[in-house]
């Protein structure tokens, strides 16, 4: 699968306050994926991480005890690895989950500079929203008895996601970085749905609707940004479970493809450009200035050229890998809620 390539190592970091479901995602992925979705396995190396995320997936299972909404202030890493059975690993996850309590506590000014650097560093961002606050809020508004706009972005954190996102961006510009992916996670899908009202296709239109005024970020000039309704209610259902959590992996990996292709481009149309200055100036030396040049120089060019073609013949073999496994992967993204530069990237 990775045909001799090095594999990916991605940075992800998490986004919400506290209550949004953060640790029902992580625990929900990780305990589905762990036993496979459509042939895609997670697991992780650090043996701790792996019993209590499956520990408290199977008290979900037995019980149907949800987690209780965790406020801790602070950092919590993972390490994750994704892969397609027995045909190798897709991508390695450095995984970052900032609690939602920090989000909001301007007292902890090292956890700050912490997550500023780290989105930095990220290749995705995965922010999360509560649905049950999404669903109640949009009632109200039906039933003409909700509060403005702001009141709920205030709720959901978005004011504060959208400024952190827009400092990462404009550090990873100044970086030299591909601008980041962003996954926008709709938790509690089921209460989103019984809130509106609405067909969970309706709900779903409705709540993008309000996501254009609340997280303004997310349809922005050169955003890439998968809108996705995720809920444990998924667990049982394959659809539901390919949908919930398979979907942000593939985005992520698809969209850091997106972002290789894009450099192997660069790179070949650089490489391209000097062997062609190379070869322009070996072509002088053999004629117009015979005997003129200093010994060795010819030799120098000529190894040059060597140099040029082999890295470049490596980059051409890494873009096709690349681009046939974005193909295929693409193709497993039909269908869902992505977004290019605030236009969905075709029908539904």
């Amino acid at each position: 699968m990775n045909g001799g390539r090095d594999i990916p190592k991605l940075t992800v970091t998490m986004l919400g306050t506290g209550g949004s479901g953060k640790t029902s995602f992580l625990m929900g992925m990780y305990g589905a994926m762990a036993n496979g979705v459509d042939g895609y396995f997670v697991h992780t190396p650090v043996r701790a991480d792996h019993i209590d995320l499956l520990g408290a997936w199977r008290k979900l299972l037995d019980s149907g005890s949800y987690p209780l909404p965790n406020d801790m202030k602070g950092l919590k890493f993972y390490e994750f690895v994704l892969d397609l059975g027995f045909s190798g690993t897709i991508m390695e996850v450095d995984w970052l989950d900032y609690r939602g309590g920090a989000l909001s506590d301007r007292n902890q000014a090292a956890d700050t500079a912490a997550l500023e650097e780290r989105l930095a560093q990220s290749d995705s961002i995965y922010i999360v929203l509560d649905g049950a606050k999404l669903g109640a809020w949009m009632s109200a508004k039906m039933d003409g008895d909700a509060d403005r706009p702001a009141a709920l972005q205030e709720d959901l954190g978005t004011g504060t996601i959208n400024g952190y996102i827009m400092r990462a961006v404009h550090a990873r510009r100044q970086l030299g970085r591909p601008l980041p992916s962003l996954v926008v996670l709709i938790t509690k899908e089921d209460l989103l749905v019984a809130a509106t009202r609405l067909s969970r296709a309706g709900a779903l239109q409705a709540v993008e609707a309000q996501l254009r005024t609340l997280l303004r970020v997310a349809f922005a000039p050169d955003t890439r940004a998968l809108v996705n309704p995720t809920t444990l209610d998924a667990v049982g259902g394959q659809d539901g479970m390919d949908r919930s959590f398979k979907a942000p992996f593939i985005f992520t990996f698809t969209e850091y493809l997106r972002s290789a292709i894009a450099a192997e481009h660069q790179f070949l149309e650089a490489a391209t450009a000097q062997r062609q200055r190379n070869a322009d100036e070996i072509r002088l030396l053999e004629t117009r200035l015979r005997g003129l040049f200093r010994p060795g120089r010819k030799g120098e060019l000529s190894a040059e050229q060597r140099q040029i073609v082999a890295k470049a013949e490596l980059h051409k073999a890494n873009l096709e890998a690349m681009r046939t496994q974005a193909a295929t992967l693409e193709a497993e993204l039909a269908g869902l809620r992505i977004y290019d530069s605030g236009e969905p990237r075709g029908a539904w």
